[in-house]
């Protein structure tokens, strides 16, 4: 999205099939904004967000402190779960063992 109001990130919630207020987007962007994962520039009235951090490094935060916090740093239990709570198809399997691969040639 670039940047964007309380309004326009509402609207980009709902198309994703999220309703929610915009008391409740306001306050969640409040909140991001404090942990630093965004910032906002005034616009007149208006309050303009925009992200602090690239998707991937907010990915990896998040992944870091479920692997950390729910899983106490089991990664196979991390990986277990993931492969178990979702329909993890052929085609997806291929893609996580080439990553695996990948991954044990760099740490080689």
């Amino acid at each position: 999205m670039g940047e964007g109001t309380v309004a326009e990130v509402q609207a980009s919630l709902k198309e994703k099939g999220r309703k929610l207020a915009p008391t409740t987007v306001a306050t969640v962007l409040r909140r991001l904004e404090h942990k630093g994962w965004i910032a906002h520039r005034e616009d007149g009235r208006a309050f303009l967000y925009r992200a602090m951090v690239s998707q991937r490094e907010a990915s990896g935060r998040l992944v870091n402190r479920l692997a950390g916090g729910v899983f106490g740093g089991d990664v196979p239990a991390l990986v277990s779960q993931l492969l178990d709570s979702r329909g993890v198809g052929k085609h997806e399997l291929e893609q996580i063992k080439r990553l695996i691969e990948a991954k044990e040639r760099r740490t080689k």
